[in-house]
């Protein structure tokens, strides 16, 4: 019997040891034939965070939650010649194993993605309704299509991560109250209705917080004379309770002429509003001046407003009496503000046409507008944007062409005359003196200049006596009753 349990013990032991041998054995080569449309590499495009780790510390007394310093920023830079990318942002809750997916921003956490400078910009306010220490780890997954690349080469994922720790020192804050801190800047408001001097109902105290501004748009582009808003977002210092006075807004035109404008606006709990109007061309550099209590600090900041070219109307600047022309403004809807488009009188500056806007208007001058200077005006807000000159002149004279010889007993004489009176085409009549007459003119053949305002006429004149030299003296009287010169036909 003892033979055979030693046996036994032999056996499992060899049985172990065979075991261990095999799992020290190397893994096999994957399958190079399995599906790799989704794999991840460093090259060529990499994605870093600057910081590893952000932490908030806090302490909760009787008079509520205390926030003794706050990392909350956080810069992840990216690198690579890429067609496409997308990204994709998770953040999970270590203590309870929780995951939350969102495409940028959730009510605690923020990205900005600045393709421009290969960065994104990582915002957080600590969730701190269960005032304990906690920790989340933020995951960014990136998906990338390299450039220069077969449209159908496989698609690169490159993922990146760093922590967010939340701190509760509550059983050190004795230490704490006179120890230096500071509160790194956000530029978004990322609190979401969230009061930032309240929290869960109780009032939060920055000891020796500083404050970081950064603007909404860096550079607002609007259409020219248009009204415009930006915001300056504090984060760290409540605007209303630690401001030392009321914030300065300076702007500079570039060049001066241009006409923008800028303003304060509302002042918020984390931000500052800033509004005025865009100038007419060039551009606009505005700087905000603030300074707060706490900490007798002086910050500002700077963006600029560029304008959408207004394009210029359509019309022509010379006209002619009782002919429609079409004006058009291309004077668009400004947002908050009055336009208004208006034909007057240089001389007398009285209104011609009002121009409704958005649609071509029809105009069409009278003969009591000949000889006159009218201006095409643009206003905003009842100020000038741009005028123009546009002049009414009166038609020429008509005349006498040339003449066709047909045959020895016919000639036709081809005569121009020009635009319009008491609504109908200016035609011309011959008047003739020697031995010549009208035998008829093509009234249905008429030929017409392109512009509509060249009328040729067409006369046959025959012999008055056959008997006598074929030899006249001919002019044309429009219906306006102007004459050309005579001119002689000789045989």
């Amino acid at each position: 019997m003892k033979s055979k349990r030693r046996n036994r013990i032999v056996e499992i032991y060899f049985v172990l040891y065979l075991a261990a041998i095999i799992f020290l054995l190397p893994d096999p080569k994957p399958d190079t034939k399995s599906d790799n449309s989704t794999f991840i590499i460093q090259n060529p495009f990499s994605l870093v965070p600057v910081k590893t780790s952000l932490t908030c510390r806090y302490f909760v007394d009787t008079t509520g939650v205390n926030i003794v310093s706050m990392d909350s920023v956080n810069v992840i830079t990216f690198s690579g010649d890429v067609n496409s990318l997308d990204f994709e942002y998770q953040i999970e809750d270590l203590t309870y194993g929780q995951k939350q997916i969102f495409t940028g921003s959730s009510k605690y956490f923020k990205f900005v993605e600045n393709l421009s400078r290969k960065e994104l910009i990582f915002y957080w306010y600590p969730p701190l309704n269960e005032l304990t220490t906690k920790t989340y780890l933020v995951k960014i997954k990136a998906k990338v299509k390299e450039k220069n690349v077969d449209v159908d080469s496989p698609e690169i994922q490159v993922e990146t991560q760093f922590s967010l720790v939340i701190s509760n020192i509550s059983d050190e804050r004795q230490n704490l109250l006179g120890e230096e801190s500071s509160v790194f800047g956000s530029t978004q408001n990322l609190y979401q209705g969230i009061p930032l001097n309240q929290y869960m109902g109780q009032p939060i105290t920055y000891f020796g917080a500083d404050a970081t501004l950064d603007v909404s748009t860096p550079e607002v582009v609007s259409r020219a004379y248009e009204k415009w808003e930006n915001k300056v977002n504090i984060f760290g210092l409540s605007s209303t309770s630690d401001l030392a006075k009321k914030p300065e807004v300076k702007f500079f035109n570039e060049p001066d002429d241009n006409k923008g404008t800028a303003e304060l606006g509302e002042i918020g709990k984390n931000f500052i509003q800033v509004v005025g109007r865009t100038p007419s061309h060039g551009k606009m550099k505005v700087k905000v001046i603030t300074k707060f209590k706490s900490n007798n600090t002086t910050k500002e900041i700077d963006f600029y407003v560029t304008p959408l070219t207004i394009e210029k109307p359509r019309f022509e600047s010379i006209m002619y009496p009782e002919k429609e022309y079409v004006i058009d403004s291309r004077l668009p809807l400004l947002k908050g503000q009055k336009t208004s488009v208006y034909l007057r009188d240089k001389e007398k500056n009285n209104i011609i046409l009002n121009i409704e806007q958005g649609e071509p208007k029809v105009f069409k001058p009278d003969v009591t507008l000949i000889g006159k200077v009218l201006t095409l005006e643009r206003l905003i807000d009842d100020i000038v944007f741009d005028k123009y000159d546009i002049r009414i002149k009166d038609y020429p004279d008509p005349i006498i062409d040339n003449f066709q010889n047909v045959s020895r007993e016919e000639v036709k004489v081809v005569t121009r005359c020009w635009g319009f009176y008491n609504g109908e085409k200016n035609n011309v009549r011959l008047d003739i003196r020697g031995n010549g007459t009208v035998a008829y003119q093509p009234r249905g053949k008429i030929p017409v200049g392109e512009d509509e305002l060249v009328n040729v006429q067409i006369f046959k004149v025959v012999p008055k006596s056959k008997d006598k030299p074929f030899n006249f003296e001919v002019k044309t009287i429009d219906l306006r009753g102007r004459e050309s010169n005579w001119r002689s036909f000789t045989q």
